[in-house]
């Protein structure tokens, strides 16, 4: 868990009370806003839950704004600085300097990252208090290393990572390749991973019927990341006469451009742009395939969502958990990051049908309850051993 290992307890282990009592009452999540994406909308699922566990939770926030906020249970508090801090140049260090001058009064026992983009708001935090108390944890939520990029700018960014971490009690990633993965970028081997929370308790495992009309689905930001006019020209590489739509979910900034661009290509009247939605599943319901052309993910939830609804995906090579994600040979198929070859990829994902078997291993593996609750224990965990790390610990009676 941490770099350095716990203190004994006079050569035994740690009483029980002792663990009882140093443990993750409260619970502190860093946002920066409730944007719509899939690091917010994790982040507010575990925070529910562990609201409903019992433990008290604060949102510390830069900003109240965003979709992401209908999703917040009434039992979890939000907190927001004043003034209000929104996303831009600076924005998470200025979050941060303000964050530490709430956080005395508050006295939680974790503070927690919910993704690389806050990494650096509780990095600074920690490092400014020294590494004492709270507890800081981080989630890795994207890959530390990209496809394409010089040697010398990973070698960068490697160094502001392992920099910017270096202060927090543990580390937490997505699955087990993007934790052996961030161990090496990283240089830690105490790194840990728990499964992401994607699906509700309830979540079912349906095998839809073929639409008549083949329908594709892309869903996520509009930005650049997502590489969505791939998609895009994937659609005008079937060709003029083929039969298959294109429904876009999401908004982003580039919105304008890509529906420019589709425009251009020809395909403008077989696209349809639904902007964001609170919830994939009713577009899932009409699928052919489910189509992911980012340039790099971490532990893809939209493919999960898709699976899920017994809708093949087809995706480009963006993560190293996609072996993890598509463990079946049915679920779907990872194509070049082009538009020729994922047209041609798509036809073979559109005949298949998830096995039943398998997904329902896949559903029972993200369903939110008991990721969430394995994230309690790992928090109860991280609480206690930096407890033992700090403070003298008395001889265990017996």
């Amino acid at each position: 868990m941490n770099a350095r290992a716990p203190e004994p307890c006079l050569g035994r282990a740690p009483c029980a009370d002792d663990e009882a009592r140093h443990r993750a009452d409260h619970i502190a999540i860093v946002l920066h806003d409730f944007s719509a994406g899939g690091s917010e909308r994790i982040a507010i699922t575990l925070g529910n839950r562990w609201a409903q566990c019992g433990r008290r939770i604060t949102l510390l926030c830069g900003s109240a704004s965003g979709p992401s906020r209908a999703r917040v249970a009434a039992e979890v508090c939000v907190q927001v600085v004043q003034p209000e801090i929104g996303r831009g140049r600076g924005s998470r260090r200025r979050l941060a300097q303000a964050l530490l001058q709430v956080l005395e009064p508050l006295q939680p026992d974790v503070v927690f990252a919910p993704g690389n983009f806050h990494l650096p708001v509780i990095g600074v935090m920690a490092r400014r208090l020294h590494g004492t108390a709270p507890t800081w944890v981080g989630k890795i939520s994207n890959p530390l290393r990209q496809p394409g990029r010089p040697r010398w700018r990973q070698a960068l960014f490697a160094a502001i990572a392992r920099y910017r971490c270096t202060p927090l009690d543990c580390l937490v990633a997505m699955s087990p390749a993007l934790r052996d993965e961030a161990a090496r970028v990283l240089r830690r081997d105490d790194l840990e991973y728990v499964h992401e929370p994607n699906l509700a308790l309830d979540a079912a495992s349906p095998m839809p019927t073929k639409p008549e009309v083949p329908l594709m689905v892309c869903a996520g930001r509009l930005v650049a990341q997502k590489r969505f006019a791939l998609a895009l020209r994937t659609l005008a590489a079937l060709g003029p006469d083929s039969p298959v739509r294109l429904l876009m979910l999401g908004d982003g900034p580039e919105r304008d451009e890509l529906q420019t661009l589709a425009r251009r290509l020809g395909i403008a009247a077989r696209v349809q742009w639904a902007g964001h939605v609170p919830d994939i599943a009713p577009a899932l319901a009409n699928a052919s395939a489910l189509l992911l052309t980012s340039r790099y993910e971490g532990y893809p939830a939209v493919l999960i969502e898709a699976l899920a609804a017994g809708v093949p995906v087809l995706t480009t090579d963006c993560s190293p958990a996609l072996p993890e994600i598509l463990f079946d040979a049915s679920f779907g198929r990872i194509a070049a990051a082009e538009p020729q070859a994922l047209a041609q990829a798509l036809h073979q994902t559109m005949a298949l049908q998830p096995r039943a078997e398998a997904v329902a291993m896949l559903v029972q593996r993200h369903r939110a309850q008991s990721c969430a609750d394995s994230y309690l224990a790992l928090l109860d965990r991280a609480v206690a051993a930096k407890h033992r790390l700090q403070l003298p610990t008395p001889p265990c009676r017996a």
